[in-house]
């Protein structure tokens, strides 16, 4: 990991350091992996596991 120290990432127009761009990026993708697995307050239909074979192109 010795090649990601002093590398810089930018995200609209913010730099973060290495060790920052990680922790900010597993955050982010920790809450909205999140948030797809609450169910919604708005839906009024129950959630439902759909598999491949019932999707209609």
């Amino acid at each position: 990991m010795s090649y990601r120290v002093g590398q810089i990432h930018y995200y609209k127009g913010v730099n973060f350091g290495a060790d920052n761009w990680l922790v900010f990026k597993k955050v982010t993708v920790d809450q909205v992996v999140l948030l797809q697995k609450k169910p919604s307050v708005f839906s009024l239909v129950a959630p439902k596991d759909f598999s491949i074979s019932e999707v209609n192109f």
